[in-house]
């Protein structure tokens, strides 16, 4: 018959296995939030290099010079290049697009990511362009939404968007109290109420990264959003229809 130290043991151990487990995704949060993948150079395009004192980010533009200002912020899976095929789009229906990449990414030098870092890139990128459209697509919603909600942009396009990082958290890891240990919030949820532009909202029925009810859910913090759902996934949703309102959004915004 075992004795109670042993039974101690055998019951403790579930519990020290959950505690590591939490101390590592504690630990780690910015590198599971964080993916930037191998540095790749930017073909065609000189970019605009922005300093924000602790980093340095480039910045392309493309589109003609006389187009409505538009301002992409990408996801967290990718980087400025590889995301050049959507400013294209943008570009080809007549809009001055601009990419900023984010501290940590791609070609920028300096800290890593972190919330703040990635903001500070998207309002030094608007402070060099007349009134734009900002545009966010996944973790770049939540950057996009930021700036919005601090008056820096004349209308806000959210793609596959998420409520928030904690809701992100509670979501991908149940069994665990992520909600509060997360450091780099993305809150665009507790942001929407303070953002007084028009807001499009659009996310894919399909999409199996971010939930198609969690960007429904963040519609309705807007005062003035309008949301477009669509039989589509989490990248396929960047599809005619999309640059098309997109486009139809911006030049309605520069009359």
């Amino acid at each position: 018959m075992p004795d109670l130290r042993s039974c101690l043991l055998v019951a403790g151990f579930p519990l020290v296995v959950y505690l590591f487990v939490l101390i590592l995704l504690t630990l780690g949060q910015r590198h599971l939030l964080y993916r930037p993948p191998s540095p790749r150079p930017i073909p065609g395009l000189t970019p605009v290099w922005l300093d924000l004192g602790d980093a340095v980010v480039p910045m392309v533009q493309m589109g003609p010079q006389d187009g409505q200002p538009v301002l992409f912020m990408h996801g967290n899976g990718g980087q400025l290049v590889d995301n050049l095929w959507i400013g294209e789009a943008l570009a080809s229906r007549q809009l001055s697009v601009s990419l900023v990449e984010y501290p940590g990414f791609g070609l920028a030098t300096g800290v890593g990511p972190s919330e703040e870092g990635l903001i500070a890139a998207a309002r030094a990128a608007l402070a060099t362009l007349p009134p734009a459209v900002c545009v966010g697509h996944s973790l770049g919603s939540g950057v996009a939404t930021a700036v919005a909600a601090e008056g820096r942009c004349v209308v806000l396009v959210l793609v596959a968007p998420f409520s928030s990082i904690p809701d992100m958290a509670a979501l991908r890891f149940p069994i665990f109290p992520a909600r509060w240990l997360v450091r780099d919030r993305f809150d665009s949820a507790a942001r929407a109420p303070g953002v007084a532009v028009p807001v499009l909202i659009t996310h894919g029925r399909h999409d199996r990264v971010v939930p198609f009810e969690m960007g429904e859910a963040l519609a309705a913090r807007f005062a003035d959003a309008e949301f477009v759902p669509r039989e589509r996934g989490h990248v396929d949703i960047f599809d005619d229809e999309t640059f098309d309102r997109i486009a139809e959004l911006a030049r309605e915004a520069s009359r």
